[in-house]
C-alpha cells in the first residue's frame, strides 16, 4: 500500500506541478530560438469563417452579427454555417443572411460535427479555414491576429484563446493555467489541442475527418503529425458563455473526453519519443495522465484509508477528506446560485475528475458520443 500511495502521490504531483514547471523550464529556453510573429497583417489570406451549429436558434443571430462586424479586409473573409441537421429555425435564420454573403451549408441528418464539419471543407472558398462554435463570440481583432501567424509558410495550424464569462465555480481559474501552460508549451515547441471556439487550419495542411472524434484535439495533431507548425495566440480571442449548472459543465466535459479518447488511435504515432521527442512528453503529461488522474486519485484514498493507523497516512486521509466536503459544500452552494472560492476550486477539480472517470467508463463500454449538445445548462 505504501507504494500504491507514493506512486499515486508521484504521478498527481507531476500532473499538477512538475510538468508545468517542466514546460515553463523548457519553455524558458527555446523562446529565444523562436520568432514570435506580431504587428498588423499586410497581406490579408483569403479566408473562410466556418461556425458549426446543430439548433442554434438562439445564439445563431448574434453570432453572424457578431462575424459580420468583425475587423477583416473587405472581400477576404468569407462567412459560412454548418448546420448538422437542425430542426428548430436555425437555417431559416441563416438564410435571412444570404445578402449579406453568409454561406449555408445544411445537413438533412445529424452526423455529428466533426463529420460535417470534414465534409464541407471542401466547399470552402478560403486558403485558411477558422473553426468556430455558434455560441463563440470573437473579439473585433480576433482573424487579424489569429491569421498573422499564417504569414509563415511552415505554419499549418493557429489555435486562439477561449475565455469564459459567467459565474465562476473555478474555471476562470483552471482556463488560466491552460492560458499560462499553453503559452510554456507554444514557446517549448508546439500546443496540444486547440479550442472549439476558435481555431484555424491551412486548408491545403487540413486532414479531412469522416469520424466521431473532438476535431479541436485531432486535427491540430493531425497537422503537426504531417510536419506543420502549431501555435498559439492567445491575443486571438473568443468569449463562451460558462454553463449555468454544474452538471451541465460535468456533461460537457464528459463529453468532450470521451470523444477525444476516442481519437487517440489516430495519433497512435505521436506517442514514439524517439521521433517526437518533447512533444511525446507533452501529450503524455498533458493530456493522457490527466485524463488517468482519477484513478491515481482514488489509489492515493485506498492507500491512505488502509494504512490510517499510522499517523502520516490518516492525516494524508484526512485532508483528502477534508477536500471532498469542500467541493460537496461548493456543489449545494452553486445550486444556490452561490460561489465561494473556497468551495468552487475544489468543487470543479473533482467534476473534472469524475468527467474523466466518467469518460473512461464510456469508452470501455463502446460509447463515443458523436452528436453534440446546444443545451448549455
Amino acid at each position: 500500500m505504501k507504494l500504491l500511495f507514493w506512486f499515486s502521490f508521484i504521478v498527481l504531483a507531476y500532473v499538477y506541478a512538475g510538468y508545468p514547471l517542466l514546460m515553463a523550464l523548457a519553455g524558458a529556453v527555446k523562446a529565444s530560438k523562436r520568432k514570435a510573429e506580431t504587428g498588423e497583417l499586410e497581406v490579408y489570406p483569403q479566408a473562410t469563417l466556418m461556425i458549426a451549429a446543430y439548433n442554434e436558434e438562439k445564439v445563431i443571430r448574434k453570432k453572424l452579427e457578431n462575424s459580420l462586424s468583425l475587423d477583416y479586409a473587405a472581400g477576404k473573409l468569407e462567412i459560412m454555417v454548418v448546420s448538422d441537421g437542425s430542426t428548430d429555425a436555425t437555417d431559416e435564420i441563416v438564410k435571412e443572411y444570404g445578402s449579406k454573403g453568409v454561406k449555408l451549408t445544411a445537413f438533412a441528418e445529424r452526423q455529428g460535427k466533426t463529420v460535417a464539419l470534414g465534409r464541407s471543407v471542401g466547399a470552402a472558398g478560403g486558403e485558411i479555414i477558422v473553426f468556430s462554435d455558434a455560441n463563440g463570440m470573437y473579439r473585433k481583432d480576433a482573424l487579424k491576429k489569429l491569421l498573422r501567424h499564417f504569414r509563415d509558410g511552415a505554419v499549418g495550424c493557429v489555435c486562439g484563446n477561449l475565455l469564459y464569462e459567467g459565474r465562476d465555480r473555478g474555471e476562470n481559474l483552471y482556463w488560466k493555467l491552460e492560458e499560462k501552460l499553453k503559452k510554456a508549451e507554444n514557446s517549448a515547441g508546439a500546443i496540444l489541442g486547440a479550442a472549439g471556439s476558435i481555431f484555424a487550419v491551412r486548408k491545403s495542411a487540413y486532414v479531412p475527418l469522416r469520424i466521431p472524434v473532438v476535431d479541436d484535439f485531432i486535427e491540430p495533431l493531425l497537422v503537426y503529425q504531417n510536419g506543420y507548425g502549431v501555435v498559439f495566440e492567445p491575443e486571438a480571442v473568443s468569449v463562451e458563455k460558462m454553463a449555468e449548472t454544474i452538471t451541465g459543465e460535468y456533461g460537457r466535459k464528459t463529453r468532450i473526453i470521451t470523444r477525444s479518447l476516442a481519437g487517440l488511435p489516430n495519433i497512435a504515432g505521436l506517442f514514439n519519443p524517439f521521433r517526437h521527442g518533447l512533444f511525446t512528453v507533452q501529450l503524455v503529461s498533458h493530456k493522457l495522465l490527466r485524463w488517468l488522474a482519477p484513478f491515481f486519485l482514488i489509489g492515493l484514498f485506498v492507500s491512505s484509508l488502509f494504512q490510517s493507523g499510522v499517523l502520516f497516512y490518516k492525516l494524508a486521509l484526512l485532508a483528502q477528506l477534508s477536500f471532498c466536503l469542500l467541493g460537496m459544500a461548493g456543489y449545494f452552494l452553486d445550486r444556490q446560485k452561490s460561489g465561494i472560492r473556497l468551495f468552487s476550486v475544489p468543487l470543479y477539480f473533482l467534476v473534472v475528475n469524475l468527467a474523466a472517470l466518467n469518460a473512461w467508463y464510456n469508452r470501455l463500454r463502446g460509447e463515443k458520443m458523436i452528436k453534440w449538445d446546444t443545451k448549455r445548462i
